[in-house]
């Protein structure tokens, strides 16, 4: 299933507060270095997040310092991540739009879109409970088709790739996910031969999954790492550290071209 495509920054702090009337709004502020640490400092943030909270809902949205949009997701559960409603990348240059996926019980369903810096047209995709359905269309940048495809239960039924010039090419693939080398399993082996346990929390027999997403970027590089759902203060931190540690992933790609593309990691901590 494709999840969003293009640059983004989510955080990661999702606030509880007792005592709140269920349609009482929440706005709480969190920076971060470019590393993925929070901050006290704002000078030395190299983007912040404003979660919205309303009821068991709301949407967390990422700035740059300077106040420029990059990324916005609404969901139905912030505590679970359960997403509902749009999710919208912007280009913080431009302020425009450049990629829209909708959402529903927290699979995509609807028309996803996404546009070029300049605004033209880039590809639409229609989604029906996560699966896609109906047409993918993808242009250049100079408004010619670059390839229509038709699908139906997931599935690709129907394909054509296009020149510039609006011939018709040899097929390839629209998009290849990012990957870590050697694939999940070498990410697994990587991750248990480099993981630290917390002394304390060894200790304390403190256990489970810690929730972590990045951007792989295009040259592979992973980038902004933010605590999604956390066991505790050393467990985050160690997680943290992993990232920092971690080699270039294979960058995704689409239509042809290396993207910047959101992942989310579980990092297991399991006394053995």
């Amino acid at each position: 299933m494709m999840r969003p495509l293009f640059s983004a920054l989510w955080v990661i702090v999702l606030i509880l507060l007792l005592g709140q009337p269920a349609g009482a709004q929440l706005l709480t502020r969190t920076y971060y270095t470019a590393t993925g640490r929070t901050t006290a400092n704002p000078d030395s943030a190299a983007y912040y997040t404003v979660v919205q909270r309303q009821g068991a809902g709301g949407s967390i949205t990422t700035y740059k310092p300077g106040g420029q949009r990059l990324h916005q997701e609404q969901y139905s559960q912030l505590r679970s991540g359960q997403r509902q409603g749009f999710s919208t990348e912007w280009n913080p240059t431009t302020g425009r739009r450049v990629a829209r996926y909708p959402y529903q019980r927290g699979k995509l369903h609807g028309v996803a879109q996404a546009w070029y810096p300049g605004g033209q047209r880039r590809w639409q995709l229609t989604y029906q409970q996560g699966q896609r359905q109906g047409s993918l269309r993808a242009w250049y940048p100079n408004g010619r088709a670059l390839r229509t495809e038709t699908y139906r239960a997931g599935l690709r039924t129907a394909g054509r790739c296009f020149t510039r010039a609006g011939r018709d090419t040899a097929w390839f693939a629209f998009e290849r996910p990012a990957q870590f080398v050697g694939g999940d399993q070498a990410l697994h082996t990587w991750l248990t031969r480099n993981l630290r346990y917390p002394a304390i929390d060894s200790r304390n027999q403190v256990e489970g999954n810690v929730r972590v997403r990045f951007v792989v970027d295009k040259r592979g590089r992973v980038q902004n790492p933010e605590i999604v759902k956390g066991i505790s203060s050393s467990t985050d931190a160690e997680v943290l550290r992993l990232l920092s540690i971690m080699p270039a992933w294979q960058p995704a790609v689409v239509a042809g071209r290396a993207v910047a593309v959101p992942y989310e990691l579980p990092v297991e901590f399991r006394i053995l």
